[in-house]
């Protein structure tokens, strides 16, 4: 940074919690994270560049459950969504049928394998394929086949299209790509369940999403939000103000933990920011409603503090009044977050080793003003702002990462969920590889 504020900080940095680290099991044996990652935090560089490193680690998204979707993308009857997993090469369709059931296939014709459905959504029972019309139901059935008498050998339940394992946790639907899933969605997130009931995303019904396709491995970008290490450097435009201060000027989690693959912490705020007459724009937004990471309220009438994830056992935050919001990755690709007054969540969905797309959707109360309407919109284009950033940073990072002049990068001690990130991947992937084939 040219003016070396950043580097420059003398105050007392806050201790960093301890991170207990525990074993793992996918499906095929409990396993530890790679021990010489979690110790030295040394990563190499080609996990991030290397075409055969990405290409384990699409084996890797084709064999673990993933969270592909909300449930309320589906709400009613006849409700139909289309999700890509570009390293899979495969088109998932869901859709809930007149049973309220929702299930998955894959989007392709078994007639000439054509792709089904060409748009992201609709509502409907029935699915017809644009190349020569054969239709099918919900359920997946084969309807309808024109000219059929020239099929004298067709075998239409042997024709339904090809179902995809899917299961529902805590509001998000999860797929599982495998023919037969190792363990089942709820052996998967099982350390996640036991440590945290009842998610308040549902209280959040008003939403708004933002994505791109980035040029850069999808593990930096996940990284990118599993630390606040460079939030004073990076954000110093941004968000640095309202959370680094001269009590935590590194902005060192309030406590973190190992949940099997996933893993979860809280991050900080800075008790002490102020509202400048400087950002008029900001100021009124800002009261205009309770923000997301605010403990503060200062419309007690409308607006209702959810205050993170409930634990089964209590989180030891420390003081109430240092706490910005609760941060969860499930394993491998998504991160869920809360705060006082709102939530938020990032899919980093991996394309090539140099690209993915990236997808972000927050979740609000539903406004009762046109200021809290505008808070929101105005907090949506910040945070949009934020990443921005991250993102830029990211893409010059994996640029800077090809030239081949470092062999790994290091992470801190306050940058351990990255660690942990880095290792659970490593030992799950050389885990997979050694499984014999089937």
């Amino acid at each position: 940074m040219a003016d070396g504020k950043a580097g420059t900080e003398t105050a007392r940095a806050a201790p960093v919690p301890h991170f207990h680290v525990t074993s793992f099991d996918l499906g095929h044996g409990p396993v530890e994270p790679d021990p010489a990652v979690m110790q030295s935090g040394h990563v190499s560089v080609a996990s991030y560049v290397d075409h055969e490193r990405f290409e384990k680690e699409a084996a890797l998204f084709g064999t673990v459950w993933l969270n592909i979707a909300d449930e309320s993308d589906v709400a009613k009857p006849g409700d139909w969504i289309v999700r890509p997993v570009a390293c899979r090469n495969v088109s998932v369709l869901i859709t809930r049928g007149a049973d309220g059931v929702v299930r998955a296939f894959h989007n392709i014709c078994t007639h000439r394998g054509m792709q089904l459905l060409w748009e992201e959504s609709g509502n409907g029972s029935r699915f017809t394929c644009p190349y020569h019309a054969w239709t099918f139901g919900s359920d997946g059935a084969l309807r309808s086949v024109p000219d059929q008498d020239c099929f004298p050998g067709l075998d239409k339940d042997a024709s339904a299209l090809r179902p995809i394992h899917l299961g529902i946790w805590e509001g998000f639907i999860y797929i599982n790509l495998a023919p037969q899933p190792a363990q089942t969605l709820e052996a998967f997130v099982a350390p996640l369940a036991g440590r945290f009931q009842d998610l308040p995303i549902k209280h959040f019904s008003r939403q708004a999403t933002m994505g791109a396709r980035i040029k850069c491995n999808w593990k930096l970008l996940l990284e990118a939000q599993s630390e606040s290490y460079h939030i004073r450097a990076l954000h110093a435009r941004t968000v640095s103000s309202m959370m680094s201060y001269s009590g935590n000027p590194f902005c060192h989690p309030l406590y973190w933990e190992a949940l099997g693959p996933h893993r979860s912490w809280s991050t900080s705020i800075n008790p002490q920011f102020e509202l400048s007459d400087a950002r008029p724009v900001q100021q009124f937004a800002f009261t205009a409603s309770a923000q997301i990471i605010t403990t503060a309220n200062p419309l007690e009438d409308t607006d209702s503090a959810v205050n993170g994830f409930r634990g089964s056992e209590p989180i030891d935050r420390g003081d109430p009044a240092l706490w910005a919001a609760d941060n969860m990755i499930v394993f491998p690709h998504v991160q869920i977050n809360a705060g006082a007054n709102g939530c938020w969540m990032h899919r980093f969905w991996p394309i090539s080793e140099n690209e993915t797309d990236w997808q972000a959707r927050y979740y609000y109360y539903e406004p009762v003003s046109l200021r809290q309407e505008f808070a929101q919109h105005y907090a949506t284009a910040f945070n949009r702002d934020t990443l921005v950033e991250d993102n830029n940073a990211c893409t010059r990072q994996q640029n800077s990462m090809k030239s081949g002049a470092i062999d790994h990068i290091q992470f801190g001690m306050q940058e351990m969920a990255c660690r942990h990130s880095a290792a659970v991947v490593k030992t799950a992937i050389d885990q997979l590889h050694s499984l014999p084939l089937a």
